[in-house]
């Protein structure tokens, strides 16, 4: 039974490459290297390649060659801040138990004061922390886009959910 390559990812597809039986199977070589050829030909013209292969209803695996900054900026962003605002309510709500977690003007602080000292370092801390792990998030997935496509998982909109 020959498998099917069309369902491989390129990476996949590389593996098999290296690990394959050349003299066994020459008819598969040429076939493999064929499809690597077109989807890294299409990687090279900015698009994306299917691997055709299907995880669960509704996803699939996708390699691009890289992201765009404003999405990995925006994904990196809304997640290491919303970690960040966690942090600093929770240390704001422990200084309200008598815990020296806030500090403001070199003096703890605690009670009602740590929670409203708080909420005045969040929306700075959040900035802060949030802009720049986006950004080194951005420059390490460009610097890793330079070398390798990505392979990612898309989940699709169901036909019933409208964008």
């Amino acid at each position: 039974m020959t498998p099917s390559f069309e369902a491989y990812t390129l990476s996949e597809l590389r593996e098999a490459e290296m690990t394959i039986d050349r003299a066994a199977y020459p008819e598969r070589v040429v076939e493999i290297q064929r499809l690597i050829e077109e989807r890294e030909s299409e990687l090279a013209r900015g698009g994306f390649v299917q691997s055709g292969e299907r995880r669960k209803p509704g996803r699939r695996l996708v390699t691009i060659r890289r992201l765009t900054g404003k999405t990995v900026l925006a994904i990196s962003f809304v997640g290491y801040a919303s970690g960040v605002m966690f942090l600093i309510l929770l240390m704001g709500l422990a200084g309200a138990f008598g815990f020296d977690f806030v500090e403001w003007n070199g003096q703890i602080v605690y009670g009602w004061e740590a929670i409203k000292t708080t909420a005045k370092i969040l929306p700075f801390a959040v900035a802060l922390a949030g802009l720049s792990a986006a950004l080194l998030t951005y420059i390490g997935l460009r610097v890793f886009a330079f070398f390798s496509p990505f392979e990612i998982e898309v989940v699709e909109l169901d036909a019933d959910h409208e964008s």
